[in-house]
């Protein structure tokens, strides 16, 4: 079962046993909103005895927005989103602020109580579950997902001896690849200025530093951090002989994986999202003129009925 939660994302809301009852506003009353579904459907799986036989995930799919959420003395928090603590960027954005998010795996007798560090995605959802359920995926395909499993199951007191199967993570932008991780080591291929660029308790920290890593866009030497050692992204590994190593051996994960992707099939959606004439809007929509080459036609007109007639009113629609 793949059970999505509208909250915490905007509009937020929360019912009568919620509402006004958190200390953090309408925020917190969403958090507590989703605390509390969720411990329902444990509660149900408790109940209905089949908890040794259920495997739970639970994550977010980014982190949260632009909300300065790092304030001095006297300034408001906003009533609307969480916090992403020390990293740069918020949601939209490939910086760590952006894509990093907890997870969280539950399957009594089977899941051994610890944290684990290893770098993991949403994307291994799949291959987690199918390996789980005890199918065998087809082989004439590439999945960008690998089982979570040897990393969930390995006892406590042995857990050095788990090794993620997951070796390089893939961050985009629409259709641009962002950036690149390959174990420790985190390679920018275009950047944009971050919507939070504090990586720190303090307000545009990031900036104040001195490391706000402008001049922003497409990078003609990829920016490297070690965000094992350093999360928020505030250090560029600037020895440019080491980082010529490190990039070396992260190059090869890079073409292999541009060339899995091959040519864009017809179908794909416009990711520039053209707006259209007099409105906010993008005009994207699916492109199934193959004879075009997935070119997209234009937005439908909309249609006008002169002398219609509704509850005994007549006029133009």
């Amino acid at each position: 079962m793949y059970m999505a939660f509208g909250h915490v994302h905007t509009p937020q809301y929360a019912g009568a046993a919620q509402a006004g009852k958190s200390k953090r506003g309408i925020f917190g009353d969403s958090v507590a909103e989703v605390d509390t579904s969720i411990g329902h459907v444990m509660a149900a799986l408790t109940a209905a005895g089949v908890e040794r036989n259920t495997l739970v995930l639970f994550s977010s799919d980014n982190g949260a927005p632009d909300a300065h959420q790092h304030n001095q003395p006297g300034q408001q928090l906003e009533a609307y989103t969480g916090s992403n603590h020390m990293f740069t960027g918020s949601k939209t954005q490939t910086w760590e602020g952006g894509i990093r998010e907890p997870g969280l795996a539950w399957w009594p007798g089977v899941i051994a109580p610890q944290v684990r560090h290893e770098l993991v995605s949403t994307l291994d959802v799949f291959a987690t579950v199918a390996h789980a359920a005890g199918a065998v995926l087809p082989a004439d395909r590439i999945y960008d997902s690998f089982s979570m499993l040897p990393l969930l199951t390995v006892a406590d007191d042995d857990a050095s001896t788990a090794v993620t199967q997951r070796n390089a993570s893939f961050f985009y932008a629409g259709a641009t690849l962002n950036a690149v991780r390959v174990g420790p080591y985190k390679a920018h291929l275009v950047t944009v200025m971050p919507n939070e660029g504090h990586a720190g308790p303090e307000r545009g920290f990031l900036p104040q530093s001195g490391n706000d890593h402008s001049p922003y866009g497409k990078q003609a030497e990829w920016l490297l951090f070690n965000v094992e050692f350093d999360p928020s992204e505030m250090f560029e590994i600037t020895d440019r002989q080491g980082a010529k190593a490190i990039l070396a051996e992260m190059k090869p994960y890079v073409d292999a994986h541009l060339a899995a992707l091959g040519t864009p099939p017809t179908g794909i959606l416009d990711h520039l999202c053209p707006k259209m004439a007099g409105s906010p809007y993008g005009a994207c929509e699916l492109c199934c003129d193959e004879a075009k080459k997935c070119v997209c036609s234009p937005p439908p007109k909309v249609l006008t009925l002169v002398g219609a007639c509704h509850g005994g009113v007549c006029g133009e629609l």
